[in-house]
């Protein structure tokens, strides 16, 4: 039932330990990156290390099976807000994004923006909107 509408909301920092944000929020990701190094070796044998930024993600791309972004919008909304306090005191330390995915064809302007934008803003968090190459027109801020 996967979307090309999509909206994406993320915890992420240094310290972030996801299984931690789960009982937090009592909510459980669509996917999660803990915290720490990874070590590889690169083509020509060199030991490389690569630090990880915890992270803690929701998106609606197998959750909302509808081409209407307040679909997605909504979900996310309504699985986060009971949380808002508990979000609030995690964005002193964390970075919380929403990323909204707005394919070509998606109907312009997206009429609800300022309403999201209050809601998030609400939470502790900002918005990426991917809309560039949809031509969807949004309000300045």
């Amino acid at each position: 039932m996967a979307s090309a509408v999509e909206v994406i909301f993320s915890i992420s920092g240094p310290t972030i330990a996801p299984h931690q944000i789960s009982k937090l929020l009592g909510i459980e990701p669509t996917e999660s990156t803990p915290t720490g190094l990874t070590r590889s070796t690169d083509l020509d044998g060199t030991e490389v290390e690569t630090e990880h930024r915890g992270t803690w993600v929701l998106t609606t791309g197998t959750r909302v099976d509808s081409l209407a972004v307040e679909d997605h919008v909504a979900y996310v909304l309504d699985v986060l807000r009971p949380h808002a306090t508990a979000l609030r005191e995690l964005s002193k330390d964390a970075e919380l994004e929403f990323y909204v995915h707005l394919p070509a064809g998606t109907p312009a302007p997206y009429p609800r923006y300022r309403e999201f934008e209050s809601a998030v803003r609400a939470l502790g968090a900002g918005i990426d909107f991917d809309a560039a190459a949809s031509g969807v027109v949004l309000p300045d801020t």
